[in-house]
């Protein structure tokens, strides 16, 4: 893959210089054009990116506290939760959101409870990927385990 064309939030600033990095993040994004694809997971909280439950709908690219669940779902990937951070820059669910075309992928029974409440619960700030179903161009991608719960 080029490098040239992958653009995800660079988490070794001091935090002095976030802001203005989210700033110029946000305006390369519609220097760009936009986006044309957003891929996403979504963590056992509801959060897409790491918009965590609490994230408002019109959130641009920021930094952001980690729910502590999300960091035990990361602790395997960091050697420990202890070196889990404690906080992240994401995309807001506006930035997001805004993506030509949105795809969210979800494998796994684990991930099966938190998928009934985001296509089938009540849009809601308390589960982020919620704010999804206001799409039409959002496609879901699930195993049956996934999928496992859903009434549709």
């Amino acid at each position: 893959m080029d490098s040239d064309y992958v653009h995800i939030p660079d988490g070794t600033l001091s935090i002095e210089g976030i802001q203005a990095y989210c700033d110029l993040y946000e305006q390369k994004i519609v220097d760009f054009g936009g986006l044309d694809i957003q891929l996403l997971g979504i963590g056992r909280t509801g959060h897409i990116g790491f918009n965590e439950p609490g994230a408002v709908s019109d959130s641009r690219t920021r930094l952001v506290t980690l729910n502590d669940i999300t960091r035990e779902d990361a602790k395997d990937d960091f050697g420990g939760k202890e070196k889990v951070p404690t906080q992240a820059i994401t995309m807001g669910v506006q930035t997001i959101t805004q993506a030509k075309e949105v795809i969210l992928m979800a494998l796994s029974s684990r991930k099966a409870e938190i998928i009934k409440k985001a296509l089938e619960g009540e849009v809601s700030a308390d589960i982020p990927a919620t704010f999804l179903q206001r799409l039409s161009n959002v496609e879901y991608i699930l195993d049956s385990e996934a999928a496992s719960l859903l009434s549709k």
